[in-house]
């Protein structure tokens, strides 16, 4: 039980140290996102900047943080192990590796930009300026993978070496250059310093954020003493082995991506202000899962790849189901504090300028569909490493196809009469399979649920499979906990749902119910005799009183 305590601290307080910077950086995407909202609104413009920057980071999905960095962590975990020059060579080769990648895929994108916004964007062929702006903002968003796919693989490397911070507040960075674009962008229009449209400023601004964010990084790493440089990727054995966990993790990384850029397609065939609907909904669930849940598959990745390497099945299998009670304890009250509070915290993040009240109803409505898939998506997010530091990323890509399939008919099924229809065969083959298909017409929002169910689908798919890789999860402990957790979470739901009402301004109304919700749902797993709610007062009383 002592070793079981252990590994539990460990897990908080590494989490607890990612969880931290990322929520900084979380709220200044969210700072980011309602600076974008108030200047500019939900419609063309947005649906085009968000439809055109969804393409750069799928790529990114694809080549970086999704498929490059967990198939890098294990290898060059194991590289570390056999000395210092071996890890320094394979950082050499890994950063040469990202950079043919990323500059490859981007020049082919920039010149066939038509060619991908036809595809991505089939709801926009009828409307020839949509397209257009589309087309652009692309072309000027496209370079960003470059630099943030050496970003995210060199915070794998400082996250394989013990450090967390930076990579993590990395995107505080980003998201503080983007919010100067967004003022800036309409003063240059303005005072015609430009002959351009203000969004166009704003991609740039994007891409330029990356490049800058990159420096810290690099300086770090050079720091620590792995620098990176330059050799030869295809004669690198650990690039070899790198690249062979890489192809096939290709779709088991990205899944929740691929799900989230095939319904904004069929959502540029719904009105105007769909994709933006859809991708500030998104951005919203996105703030739990980027503090907490994605923050404890970063931190897990480094130590189940240790443990792996040394071959200590059983830690594994403790740290693994530590994780996943650990993403109950959090996700559950999350999903019923999103749902239950959907309307004011939009209103409170977006509610301003030019984003109307009908933008927010319907921003809010997609919330609640998105949150209940948070959970899923979590576990989802966290199971996928569990396959990761095994070096098994056949099993998980099998399941993402199964998983898309799964999400794109039901996807289909929700989303109702396409308004926007263009001439392509992609846009065509949808409206005849929506005519089979259709069970609701829920929209945009539709859409979302679809995506909820998708990932519920592929965690249960994965977590069945676990036995194939050696690994045991403790599930009987693991739904004790899980289960404490939802109990303490309907008391709080019950105490929401009775309090909502009450007449005040959203930004009001949010900081009077989130701390009592929190505090309600903390006392309520406490008088459970939750071990999970032990650890997290502990680990408060330790950043208290210290």
């Amino acid at each position: 039980m002592k070793t079981t305590s252990a590994k539990t601290s460990s897990v908080a307080k590494t989490t607890g140290l990612v969880s931290l910077f990322t929520f900084l950086s979380r709220i200044f995407g969210m700072i980011r996102d309602s600076a974008i909202a108030a200047f500019f609104g939900a419609g063309i413009f947005t649906d085009s900047f968000y439809l055109a920057f969804t393409i750069p980071n799928l790529l990114r999905r694809f080549v970086a943080e999704g498929t490059l960095t967990p198939a890098f962590i294990p290898v060059f975990t194991d590289e570390l192990k056999k000395s210092e020059d071996n890890a320094k060579q394979t950082i050499k080769a890994t950063t040469s590796l990202s950079l043919i990648l990323t500059i490859t895929l981007s020049a082919l994108g920039i010149l066939y930009a038509h060619e991908l916004t036809d595809f991505f964007a089939p709801g926009f062929r009828n409307n020839p300026e949509q397209f257009e702006l589309t087309v652009n903002l692309t072309r000027l968003m496209l370079p960003y993978i470059i630099a943030i796919s050496l970003l995210a693989f060199s915070g794998g490397a400082q996250n394989a070496l013990g450090y967390f911070a930076l990579a993590a507040g990395t995107q505080v960075i980003m998201n503080f250059i983007i919010i100067i674009g967004v003022p800036t962008s309409w003063f240059i229009s303005k005072e015609s310093l430009l002959n351009t449209k203000p969004i166009y400023v704003l991609a740039i601004f994007v891409t330029l954020s990356s490049f800058i964010a990159l420096i810290p990084n690099i300086s770090l790493l050079k720091k620590l003493g792995f620098p990176l440089g330059f050799s030869n990727p295809f004669k690198s054995d650990a690039v070899k082995k790198i690249f062979y966990l890489m192809i096939p993790a290709i779709l088991a990384a990205s899944v929740y991506q691929l799900m989230v850029l095939f319904n904004r397609m069929l959502a540029s065939m719904l009105e105007q202000g769909s994709i933006t609907w859809y991708y500030y909904s998104d951005r919203l669930v996105q703030f739990p899962l980027g503090v907490f849940s994605v923050a404890l598959a970063t931190a897990i990745l480094p130590k189940l790849s240790k443990l792996s390497t040394n071959n200590n099945n059983q830690e594994f299998d403790k740290e693994l189901s530590i994780g996943l009670s650990w993403i109950s304890y959090v996700t559950i009250p999350a999903t019923f504090g999103l749902s239950l509070l959907s309307k004011p915290i939009v209103n409170s993040v977006y509610g301003y300028g030019l984003f109307s009240d009908n933008d927010s109803i319907q921003t809010s409505s997609c919330l609640i569909a998105f949150s209940v898939g948070l959970w899923a998506i979590s576990a989802h997010s966290l199971i996928v490493r569990a396959y990761f530091a095994k070096k098994n990323t056949f099993l998980p890509s099998i399941i993402s196809i199964c998983v898309l399939i799964t999400n794109t008919t039901l996807a289909i099924a929700f989303m109702g009469k396409p308004k926007n229809i263009s001439n392509n065969s992609l846009s065509s083959f949808i409206s005849f399979a929506q005519k089979k298909i259709e069970i609701l017409d829920l929209a945009h929002v539709g859409l979302a649920l679809a995506g909820s169910i998708g990932s519920l689908i592929g965690f249960i798919s994965l977590a069945f499979l676990l036995r194939t890789i050696n690994v045991r999860v403790y599930w009987a402990e693991f739904i004790k906990n899980s289960a404490l957790s939802l109990i303490a979470a309907l008391v709080m739901a019950l105490f929401l749902y009775y309090t909502r009402g009450i007449s005040v301004t959203p930004i009001i109304k949010l900081i009077l119910l989130i701390p009592s919700s929190a505090l309600i749902y903390q006392a309520s797993t406490t008088l459970l005799k939750s071990k999970l709610a032990k650890q997290s007062n502990e680990f408060i009383k330790s950043k208290l009183y210290k």
